[in-house]
């Protein structure tokens, strides 16, 4: 089998049978056709077919006078638009078969480039109409790789003159070959100068800081080569026939200018691991997994409040030093544990893995993407507001099943429906933790995910860094959740979560400022309800069409894990129920789903107004709490100076942000109190001060 194969998207063909079919297939219908005459009654042909932008297959052969064929071998191949000059090229015919193969004595790579030739009935016929010496002067170089590496982030500090130099080099080349004794001494005292600054470079810089190009032959194979070069641009295509993706990169390596096929699951990539953000992504991913492993129940002193120390290795130790304090504050605020944080220097780090080839330029926006309704309206939104050439990166994170299953929905139909095709794609962080026996027997995982949100935007903030450090983060949630004012005294200080509170995300972004980095946290629905997101997104027609068949596909829910309570696990279709429909998060949803007129349309597990189901008269029932926490807040504490002064418990002591909050969160529960007007009972009503 060819080794090539697997450049162009053909990884799984390992014999002949399994290439048959596409032998036949290119026989029987060739998107080009060659013949050419070969002898009196004998004629060469060469069956081309595409399986992608620019790359396919090839079948050499011979065919008789009476019209029957026989292949003697095939290739995989690769066009290029790249057109290369050069006056030294001339051709050479392979013993063992009916082909040629290029060869250019390259003064600009300093050896003999040797390449195979694809259009081969093309140049027999040439031959055969006497048209053709055996030189030419223009060439379409390109190269299929199987293996290959992007070094991203590498400052280019050429000289700008390296153009001029690369041509007098290869004039001197040509001279020195001819015997110029001139142009020898040249060429010796430059490779002495070369070899010197290298040798002085090297004890302080990477190999490749300093290499910027190579070409050079690699095997014993003579048109096999190892090369370093810049990418000027690139295409990803897929294969027609496998579904695989290829890419087509354009290289410039030593002037010459080239286009590569690689397969993506062939092209590893050297992660930007040096800029102060990955050093915030690893404090992120750790501070999450201390959080997830050391349980409250176990090792907190009033089954709540832990102390938490923690040390992280990173590269920049004096920015993270310089923004500890305030990292510490964040934390504090953030979980409701008292932390204690310390950073130590880390080794460089070096991550090789597989790497989609990006084009940092085509993004437009970062966006976190959770799979919950907030989510979904942020990337709805995000799209509308994109420019025509650009993209949105949704930063998502697995590690549980079900909102991974809630991502994949609404992407999948996404697809399925059209819906912003080729306007986003999704970064996923698979961070959990795994437990092969390090942990102590005694030790309970954590299940109140306090410091969930910061591993969300460290992985974000690593995202639009890496794409543009002035890039903002958007970190799509309502208000009334991001805020969570307590509903009752019991709910008070941490035990309310703080994910994307504004107080915690003003404490980050300043530690973020003290490390250095600049890129904002944005939350453009900080002053807006769930209902407010609904009614302004669909506002515009293309949106609301786009919501209408997405938002069923996203879970909103805190409680779906906890099913046993529920009266309905399936809707009338038999498809499963998303939503408990009593939680504090499932009320918001449907009060902003009714607000639109699609609040009759979705299941769920418990009617909140069917006092019946929640058990609203019975206070042993763990379900209601939520519901009555809510129905208590309408009637005793629905006021401007309750507000108030939860936010300042809370740490808003900015007066405008003050008021601004105040008045937000007064609105937002009215909407919660006319719709449990709208539609609860007598008793509810009255629970709720109505």
């Amino acid at each position: 089998m060819h080794s090539f194969l697997p450049s162009i998207g053909f990884t799984n063909i390992k014999n002949r049978q399994q290439l048959e079919p596409i032998y036949r297939q290119i026989l029987e219908s060739p998107d080009r056709k060659f013949i050419s005459t070969i002898s009196a009654d004998t004629c060469l042909v060469q069956f081309s077919k595409d399986f992608g932008e620019r790359f396919g297959i090839s079948l050499v052969g011979e065919m008789s006078k009476d019209g029957s064929i026989s292949i003697e071998y095939y290739f995989p191949y690769v066009t290029s638009k790249l057109l290369t000059d050069d006056e030294n090229i001339y051709v050479e015919k392979y013993s063992d078969k009916r082909a040629y193969a290029g060869v250019s004595s390259d003064f600009s790579l300093g050896m003999t480039l040797i390449f195979f030739i694809t259009n081969i009935a093309d140049y027999e016929k040439s031959l055969w109409m006497n048209r053709s010496n055996k030189y030419f002067s223009k060439a379409y170089f390109s190269g299929l790789s199987v293996n290959g590496m992007i070094i991203l982030d590498v400052d280019d500090h050429s000289d700008k003159n390296t153009s001029y130099g690369n041509a007098k080099r290869s004039k001197l080349i040509e001279a020195a070959k001819k015997g110029d004794p001139d142009a020898i001494e040249s060429l010796t005292l430059e490779d002495m100068d070369t070899y010197n600054t290298i040798g002085r470079r090297t004890h302080k810089e990477d190999v490749l800081s300093i290499v910027k190009s190579s070409f050079m032959p690699v095997g014993i194979e003579t048109d096999h080569y190892a090369v370093i070069g810049t990418i000027t641009s690139y295409i990803e295509t897929t294969n027609s026939y496998t579904n695989e993706l290829i890419y087509l990169i354009d290289v410039e390596s030593n002037d010459l200018t080239f286009t590569v096929a690689i397969n993506k699951n062939h092209l590893l990539g050297e992660q930007d691991t040096s800029s102060i953000a990955f050093d915030f992504l690893v404090f992120s991913l750790s501070v999450y997994n201390a959080d997830r492993v050391i349980s409250r129940a176990l090792y907190s002193e009033e089954g709540w409040c832990r102390r938490m120390r923690l040390s992280v290795p990173v590269l920049h130790l004096s920015e993270m030093n310089d923004s500890k304090e305030t990292l510490t504050s964040a934390l504090n605020f953030l979980t409701g544990d008292d932390w204690e944080l310390n950073f130590k220097q880390a080794e460089p780090y070096l991550i090789d893995q597989e790497l989609l080839l990006v084009d940092r330029s085509v993004y437009g926006r970062v966006s976190l993407f959770s799979g919950g309704l907030d989510s979904l309206i942020g990337f709805v939104d995000g799209c509308a507001l994109l420019e025509p050439d650009k993209k949105i990166l949704l930063v998502s994170h697995k590690e549980l099943g079900k909102e991974w299953s809630d991502q994949v929905r609404i992407l999948d139909d996404s697809k399925k429906h059209q819906i912003y095709t080729g306007k986003y794609e999704q970064l996923l962080v698979n961070a959990g933790i795994n437990n092969q026996g390090w942990i102590s027997q005694r030790a309970v995982c954590e299940g109140t995910f306090r410091a969930r949100s910061i591993l969300f935007i460290g992985a974000g903030i690593y995202c639009a860094h890496a794409i543009n450090p002035q890039m903002p983060l958007i970190i799509p949630e309502n208000g009334t959740i991001s805020l969570n004012i307590p509903l009752d005294q019991g709910r008070r200080s941490a035990c309310s979560t703080r994910t994307t509170h504004p107080v915690f995300l003003k404490r980050l972004q300043e530690a973020l400022a003290l490390m250095g980095i600049n890129n904002k946290l944005e939350n453009p629905y900080q002053l807006k309800s769930k209902a407010d997101m609904m009614m302004d997104c669909c506002e515009d027609s293309a949106k609301k069409a786009a919501l209408a068949v997405l938002y069923k596909d996203s879970c909103s829910c805190a409680k779906r894990s906890h099913k046993k309570s529920w009266k309905r696990r399936r809707d009338k279709n038999g498809k499963p129920i998303l939503h408990c429909g009593f939680c504090l998060p499932c009320i918001y949803r449907r009060v902003a789903l009714d607000a639109v007129g699609w609040g009759k349309k979705e299941p769920v597990g418990v009617n909140v107004f069917n006092v019946n189901e929640i058990g609203l008269s019975n206070p042993e029932i763990r379900k209601s709490r939520d519901f009555k926490a809510l129905l208590y807040f309408l009637r005793k504490r629905y006021n401007r100076d309750t507000i108030e002064g939860e936010l300042i418990a809370n740490g808003v002591y900015e007066k405008q942000e003050l008021e601004e909050y105040t008045t937000f969160l007064l609105n937002s529960y009215n909407q919660v109190k006319a719709w449990v007007g709208k539609y609860g009972n007598a008793q509810i009503k009255r629970l709720a001060g109505i």
